[in-house]
């Protein structure tokens, strides 16, 4: 057998769930049947996907409690085997698994309580690649803007910043949640007023300042947008969440 169809039928049934008594790469021993062995490897694996799900949705579970918790992690894994090599991945149907669980009713912000965490870890690893670097060319007009290219924005009936954070539960309240990592590997999550996330969602999807100026213009004041433009927009940058590039032309 080669060594690729050998990792293949051990990972179908370590890891997936296959029949463990039709791997016939691992043989039986005086003191322990085939069978046993692949168990062992097996409740191995199930532990430490376990302990990076208990990871990813850390107040996920400090809503649901430890018991209730492990208790829906064997059942998620059972119904979305772990099918991945890489074990960062394990929890990526999680809030999907959550939402169509009983549980959801007691709880309705519970599954995008669980998106937003993923999300997190999405935008923690999209991280890398905003360290590639970026050359400014003398073409490019003035204040491009360049967005960190780890920022997620998700929309929810819940304010699920606030419930991440203090780790209670809020009244509906409809939000548009920003998730970006920067370069000190924090993940931020935040959510801002209509106006502001007006004039945020502006900026990331214009190429300029002055392009975005132009936009807002239409739909704000230009006292009221100065303000934002003055005293949030110096937070946006300094948190991250995009750069200003300034070149000649």
């Amino acid at each position: 057998m080669l060594l690729n169809q050998l990792q293949k039928e051990l990972f179908t049934a370590i890891r997936i769930g296959g029949d463990l008594s039709q791997v016939q790469s691992v043989v039986s021993t005086q003191g322990l049947s085939a069978v046993e062995r692949l168990s062992t490897y097996q409740r191995s694996s199930l532990l430490k996907i376990t302990a990076c799900l208990e990871d990813d949705f850390q107040v996920t579970k400090s809503f649901l409690g430890e018991e209730l918790f492990d208790e829906l992690s064997h059942k998620y894994f059972s119904k979305y085997p772990a099918d991945t090599h890489f074990i960062n991945e394990c929890g990526k149907n999680f809030p999907f698994f959550l939402q169509q669980e009983p549980l959801q009713q007691q709880h309705p912000f519970l599954s995008d309580l669980a998106k937003m965490e993923w999300l997190r870890v999405e935008s923690f690893f999209n991280f890398f690649d905003y360290r590639t670097p970026h050359p400014v060319s003398i073409d490019y007009e003035l204040h491009r803007i360049m967005v960190n290219p780890s920022l997620i924005k998700m929309a929810s009936s819940w304010p699920i910043h606030k419930i991440w954070e203090d780790e209670v539960a809020y009244p509906i309240e409809p939000s548009e949640l920003f998730i970006w990592t920067t370069e000190n590997r924090k993940v931020h999550c935040e959510a801002w007023s209509k106006e502001n996330t007006l004039v945020l969602n502006t900026l990331l999807s214009s190429g300029t300042i002055e392009e975005a100026s132009e936009k807002l213009a239409q739909d704000m004041g230009v006292d009221e947008l100065n303000t934002i433009f003055q005293e949030v927009a110096p937070e946006w940058v300094s948190s991250g969440l995009f750069e200003i590039l300034v070149s000649e032309r």
